[in-house]
């Protein structure tokens, strides 16, 4: 029998990041589908005494659920911070794939820019970006020394791939590299992927589901008393009762499943998470998503446009007042899995192009 080829995964750590645990597992399901044999390549800072305590925390105790969905659902390498041992890591495999999520938003991955950019990976080994997103509109400011390494270490990849149109333009204008745009990995691997992670998890207690990131309490509120106007009951799944140590405040996060089944049992979701518009899709739900305060709106009106559903993106949720204007089913789904299927079928075929056989 022939030994199925190694493929490395660099992206963003597994931590309190539902749609980021989600998609690292996605591309995991979507290569073993195919017979290869995925790993994420766990790379990280060197932490400090008091810096190892706090993950320490986030870890074993707050982000558990996330700590756990990674240890069922994904394999992973130990973390790892030294160059040598990232370099050994990288020569087991065929290829490295840098992506997807937000792997070239340099404010999110300060002091190890150079590998998310693959400088630890040999010659020998083939160099792949799928889906890398920069999180904004433009590359975030950078000095001139790690401009200029960037861009020697862009000039070694086999292939690029973005998850937005704006990706395209800034590997051209930056770089002078040439990419091509393709699907997140939970579109790719398709609604087939998350069904058994659903099962997993208790039914949902609401019908209304809304996920944002970070605090928007007035938004809350407004979608709680607009359907409990219509006798329905909004909710969401995300960070919980907050823990104080010395400084630090930490919030609790529910199980990854949860979150899947939010969507699989939802009428209606509205969000700002670019991956809660992905899952939404993939669920067939009637959704609305308005900007998040991170910034940066191109990866989702990109795939908005991608799928002709431009106009469920809106800037004041308080405009809709009623729970039906949320729920009514007004999106064409034949059409959009439609536009989905041919993505999928490009996104695919890129993949299995670049990637060693």
């Amino acid at each position: 029998m022939e030994e199925k080829k190694r493929i490395g995964i660099v992206t963003m750590p597994v931590r309190c990041n539902y749609g980021g645990a989600l998609q690292s597992y996605a591309l995991q399901y979507f290569l073993r589908s195919k017979g290869y044999d995925p790993i994420v390549i766990d790379c990280r800072r060197r932490a400090t005494a008091a810096s190892a305590c706090h993950q320490w925390i986030e870890r074993n105790v707050l982000y558990r659920h996330f700590t756990a969905f990674a240890r069922q659902y994904m394999h992973h390498t130990p973390r790892l911070t030294d160059d040598a041992k990232l370099r050994a890591a990288a020569e087991e495999c065929a290829a490295v794939i840098a992506g997807s999520d937000q792997v070239w938003r340099l404010s999110m991955i300060q002091g190890v820019e150079r590998h998310y950019f693959l400088d630890f990976v040999p010659d020998a080994v083939r160099r792949i970006a799928y889906a890398a997103s920069f999180g904004t509109d433009d590359l975030e400011p950078c000095d001139t020394t790690l401009q200029a390494d960037l861009q020697r270490l862009v000039k070694r990849f086999y292939a690029i791939s973005v998850r937005e149109d704006k990706g395209i333009e800034i590997c051209r204008r930056h770089w002078n590299a040439e990419a091509c745009r393709v699907l997140d990995p939970t579109l790719l691997a398709g609604r087939e992927a998350f069904d058994p992670i659903a099962r997993q998890a208790r039914p949902s207690q609401g019908e209304l589901f809304y996920f944002f990131l970070g605090d928007r309490s007035s938004e809350t509120a407004h979608l709680q008393q607009a359907a409990a106007r219509a006798g329905k009951r909004a909710f969401t799944v995300n960070a919980g009762r907050t823990l104080r140590v010395s400084k630090f405040a930490f919030a609790f996060y529910p199980p990854v499943e949860s979150w899947v089944r939010a969507f699989a049992d939802a009428k209606a979701v509205v969000t700002d998470s670019f991956h809660g518009v992905c899952f939404a899709l993939l669920y067939g739900k009637p959704f609305y998503v308005t900007g998040n305060r991170s910034g940066g709106t191109s990866r989702i009106r990109s795939l908005l446009a991608m799928t002709g559903t431009e106009q469920r993106y809106i800037t004041d949720i308080a405009s809709y007042k009623d729970y039906k204007q949320f729920a009514a089913p007004t999106i064409d789904y034949t059409t959009v899995w439609q536009r989905l299927a041919e993505e999928r079928e490009k996104s695919e075929q890129f993949l299995l192009n670049t990637l060693p056989r």
